[in-house]
């Protein structure tokens, strides 16, 4: 298996990204410090609980931040970034640590709250080196003008612009620098574009990302969000298909010759067995599920396995398609009950292009 231009160039990038000055952070910034982890939480339940990363990226940022995370149990926790950037070979040495570690990132300032040992997350930037370290959560929420890109670039270039700065050994190894930063972001599932924008930014602006391109670009992301709706011909008709962004939940929309819809939801699963027989047992604690503005009840509901799935399916045996499904970019699929077990039940759709799809499924029902 061929290497990839990180693992060809690792030790090279090191030297030259030091011996370049390489960085990303924000030329009129005042610098607040190498980076800092410390644990936060608002004193709720441990889904409350968070790492604050704050400061300047540094080439020892990596090394901290593993040692920190050594010391608890953190894997799996959100990291909160308020960084202006930093060194740019550190930034995705981070990055890549917060992938292996299976974290979550966004972005905020954590404060402390007033009189309390709880703290809480104001309106923070994530900008430069920080950027790219922040691509390498799992999930990632950013909101408009969070996250901010530029040029990677040299001290010395920025102090003497005129002056000779590179050799033709220098000039190759920037080249290499940029493949790196498309092969890291490429890898932590977002667009190329992302990179392309920095590189068009100069280093003395800043690119800010607005919501739509957060979502466009894949920087914001969450795997167990669904997608939007595709058509997909099957046995004469067609169905309707969504999955989620890590591909291991799908649902299919699709109607037979009684030309009533229905709505089958499976999840990967190498031993679906256990999980076949959780979905069972659930089963009985529900009174039905509430979907498409409708409620249908337990009858409705059939639990399903295959040799490598688990899930359920829904006849929609009451659904209105005249009218609007949500009004909403995601609609919820929930159970109904007194006594609710755990979201075994529990699905978020995307709405996009939903209402086409079913309308197109239901006139052309499989056999």
């Amino acid at each position: 298996m061929g290497m990839t231009v990180w693992q060809k160039c690792s030790r090279c990038f090191s030297a030259s990204f030091f011996a370049l000055g390489v960085f990303t952070l924000p030329l009129s910034a005042v610098s607040a410090g190498e980076m800092t982890f410390r644990p936060a939480t608002n004193g709720g339940t441990p889904c409350c609980e968070w790492i604050a990363a704050e400061g300047d990226i540094v080439a020892s940022t990596p090394s901290a931040f593993e040692n920190f995370i050594g010391s608890g149990s953190y894997s799996g926790q959100t990291v909160y970034f308020n960084s202006n950037g930093g060194s740019l070979l550190a930034g995705i040495e981070l990055g890549r640590s917060i992938r292996k570690n299976n974290m979550k990132t966004r972005v905020g300032r954590t404060v402390a709250i007033p009189q309390s040992w709880q703290s809480e997350t104001i309106k923070g930037t994530c900008l430069s080196a920080c950027s790219f370290a922040f691509l390498g959560g799992v999930t990632r929420d950013a909101k408009s003008n969070e996250i901010g890109v530029h040029q990677f670039y040299s001290k010395d270039a920025i102090n003497v612009p005129n002056a000779k700065q590179f050799t033709a050994s220098d000039l190759s190894v920037q080249q290499m620098i940029s493949g790196l930063l498309i092969e890291y972001a490429t890898s932590m599932g977002v667009d190329a574009q992302f990179v392309s924008t920095a590189a068009a930014t100069p280093p003395n602006e800043m690119r800010f990302f607005t919501k739509e391109e957060l979502t466009f670009f894949k920087i914001v992301v969450d795997p167990d969000q669904y997608k939007p709706w595709t058509l997909q011909p099957l046995q004469d008709g067609i169905v309707g298909n969504s999955s989620t962004n890590d591909g291991k939940s799908m649902a299919t929309f699709y109607c037979r010759s009684d030309r009533i819809p229905r709505i089958l939801f499976l999840t990967i699963d190498a031993n679906p067995q256990q999980s076949y027989k959780a979905l069972l047992d659930n089963l009985k604690y529900i009174n039905g599920i509430n979907a498409f503005n409708a409620f249908y009840e337990r009858k409705n509901i059939t639990i399903k396995i295959t040799s490598k799935s688990y899930g359920f399916e829904i006849v929609l045996d009451r659904l209105n398609l005249k009218q609007p499904i949500s009004n909403t970019n995601s609609y919820i699929i929930e159970a109904s009950g007194p006594n609710l077990p755990s979201s075994w039940f529990l699905r978020v759709l995307n709405v996009e292009k939903s209402q086409n799809v079913f309308t197109s499924v239901s006139k052309n029902c499989i056999k």
